[in-house]
């Protein structure tokens, strides 16, 4: 899932990024909705803006996760994904041949609580960050998630890839992570979401890779800055406390079911709509060994027109 180098578009302020994708996680959402029969009509959200990822010595690039945000409805549990195989490979390829010992692909939104396992929700970071960003900010959204079963105070929870050059060259990076108070009666809205109340104070996961080791990673909090909506804040203090939280405490309905994408009715083909150049970059050039795919243009593997050209060569 990758395409030729062009001249770069992704230079997008994240006012832009946030403005876009933001604004179409409405009530009605285009992000995937779960909804119950019931008196209260419930929705999990989960929505997200993919940027490009640069590999090969910046010659080649394909898409990885750069925000992403969950309104997270407690009684209205959904399953999220692993990381598909094919999901960031020719960067994960490229890092390990770089000396770049123990990345993965860090979900921005976890899996457990809905991410999906697709690369528009996917990050390499070294293993520590990764764990790091379990013990300080995702376990907390999974015990702030059940403990709120049954009521109609949900969760706002986002996650933004930053102090990264989106480059296996240069692969160090942050999740910039934060929590708020969501009331679900009024939708999933921005208006909806309570600022005043942080269920996670804004605060940095760094990813440090070495070549030749395991890499590191480190918590920082935030005390001042804008949050995902832009708006100031200023804390006295911020101290990220380590939560051990194990999977089997959360409520059923929750979890993992399957990779990449997942599978059953799950549809998270919206995930990129809101990129500056309007391109969802499922497109890219065929790469299939045995395909007689001429590559006249950018395209899906499993597309008509490559199944076309192959039907049709010799």
């Amino acid at each position: 899932m990758h395409t030729r180098m062009e001249k770069p578009k992704e230079n997008q302020s994240r006012a832009v990024a946030n403005s876009v994708g933001q604004k179409k996680s409405s009530g009605n959402g285009v992000g995937f909705v779960n909804k119950q029969e019931n008196a209260l009509q419930r929705q999990t959200v989960i929505d997200g803006i993919p940027n490009y990822y640069k590999y090969n010595q910046n010659t080649l690039q394909e898409t990885a996760g750069e925000k992403a945000w969950a309104y997270l409805d407690p009684n209205n549990p959904v399953n999220g994904s692993e990381p598909g195989n094919s999901e960031l490979y020719g960067s994960m390829n490229d890092l390990k041949k770089q000396g770049y010992n123990s990345m993965i692909k860090g979900h921005l939104i976890n899996s457990q609580l809905g991410g999906p396992g697709g690369s528009e929700n996917l990050f390499p970071i070294t293993t520590q960050a990764n764990n790091l960003h379990k013990l300080y900010a995702e376990n907390k959204i999974k015990q702030e998630v059940t403990n709120r079963n049954g009521t109609n105070n949900g969760v706002y929870y986002s996650v933004e890839a930053t102090k990264t050059t989106r480059s296996t060259e240069f692969p160090s990076a942050a999740f910039t992570c934060e929590a708020y108070e969501w009331d679900v009666s009024k939708g999933a809205n921005l208006g909806a979401v309570n600022t005043n109340k942080p269920i996670l104070k804004q605060l940095d996961i760094e990813s440090k890779p070495e070549k030749g080791t395991t890499g590191s990673g480190s918590v920082v909090p935030i005390l001042t800055g804008k949050n995902a909506f832009k708006k100031k804040f200023k804390y006295k203090q911020n101290k990220p406390m380590s939560i051990n939280y194990p999977n089997r405490k959360l409520g059923k309905g929750w979890g993992e079911v399957g990779s990449g994408k997942g599978r059953g009715s799950r549809n998270w083909n919206h995930l990129g709509k809101g990129m500056k150049d309007g391109a969802y970059l499922r497109k890219h050039y065929c790469v299939r060994k045995d395909s007689h795919c001429l590559h006249k243009r950018p395209h899906n593997l499993d597309s008509p027109y490559c199944r076309r050209i192959n039907r049709n060569s010799k």
